[in-house]
C-alpha cells in the first residue's frame, strides 16, 4: 500500500514534458540599435525588440536587417535540455517508454539556444 501511494504521489510531482514544459517556446530577439526587421526561416516576421512562440524542436535561420547597417544571419537551433529530468520521470512513470519517445518526437525534451538572441548591428561604411 505505502509503494502505491508513493507511486502516486510521485506522478502527480512530475509530469512529462509535453504537459508541462509545451512544445512551444518563446523566442525573444533584441537588437542594438532596436527597429531591425527580423525574418525567420519559417516566414514569420517582427521588429525588434520582439517575441516569438516557435516550436522547440525545430531549427531556425534568423536574418535581421535595418537600413543603413550590415544584415546579419544567424541560427537558433534545437537542443536537449538539462531542465527537465523530472518531467523525463513523469513521462516513464505515467507511459513507460512511450511517454519519452512522445516528449522526443515532440521536441518537448528540447529548447531554443540562444534565447534571448541579441545582436550588435554594425553600420555601413559609405
Amino acid at each position: 500500500m505505502k509503494i502505491f501511494l508513493l507511486s502516486i504521489f510521485i506522478s502527480f510531482c512530475f509530469s512529462c514534458a509535453t504537459v508541462t514544459r509545451g512544445v512551444n517556446q518563446a523566442l525573444t530577439i533584441t537588437s542594438s540599435p532596436s527597429g531591425a526587421n527580423v525574418t525567420l526561416s519559417t516566414g514569420e516576421e517582427c521588429l525588434t525588440p520582439c517575441t516569438l512562440e516557435l516550436r522547440r524542436g525545430d531549427d531556425y535561420t534568423v536574418l535581421i536587417e535595418l537600413d543603413g547597417y550590415q544584415s546579419i544571419e544567424t541560427s537558433v537551433i534545437s537542443q536537449r535540455s538539462d531542465d527537465n529530468r523530472g518531467s523525463t520521470f513523469g513521462s516513464f512513470m505515467y507511459a513507460g517508454l512511450q511517454g519519452i519517445a512522445v516528449d522526443m518526437a515532440t521536441g518537448a525534451l528540447n529548447e531554443l539556444v540562444p534565447n534571448p538572441l541579441h545582436v550588435d548591428l554594425e553600420p555601413i561604411d559609405d
